[in-house]
């Protein structure tokens, strides 16, 4: 886990879930949650909300819950965003690269726990490289047939 946090601007994030093709649904939801709040808990921050997306295919842009935590990013109702690990979020690096600006237009910040990905400089280079390992395995899982989560 970062153990450096500082470079966090507020002290409520709200978390996003993302279930993958062929996870139980529930169960996920529920391991993410929990290593999320573990995380808020340790370095004292309080998750004001939870969004969380089942999908078999589709970009963020057509995730239902993704699409309502960004707009609430662009209202101002949400000032960070948690999740459990990048890929999480998202495993392609146009599409997070997209979002990144609008978090960061709105002051957005974004954590993902297992990447130890914050908002220090650290964080940006670990950001880069888990995304685009993220990018890689989707792209794999494609080649190999299964359902790529684009």
């Amino acid at each position: 886990m970062v153990k450096n946090m500082t470079s966090i601007k507020t002290k409520e994030l709200v978390g996003y879930c993302r279930v993958k093709t062929g996870e139980p649904y529930e169960e996920t939801v529920e391991n993410q949650k929990t290593i999320i709040s573990q995380y808020a808990e340790e370095y004292g921050y309080t998750i004001t909300d939870w969004y969380s997306d089942k999908v078999w295919f589709g970009r963020p842009a057509v995730r239902p819950e993704y699409r309502q935590m960004m707009k609430d990013v662009v209202n101002g109702k949400v000032h960070g965003v948690i999740t459990a690990q990048i890929d999480r979020f998202s495993d392609n690096v146009c599409d997070f690269a997209d979002s990144a600006k609008i978090m960061a237009a709105h002051n957005c910040t974004f954590v993902s726990v297992a990447d130890k990905i914050d908002d220090s400089p650290e964080g940006k280079l670990m950001t880069a490289i888990m995304l685009n390992m993220a990018d890689y395995y989707a792209r794999q899982r494609a080649a190999a047939g299964a359902p790529a989560e684009r």
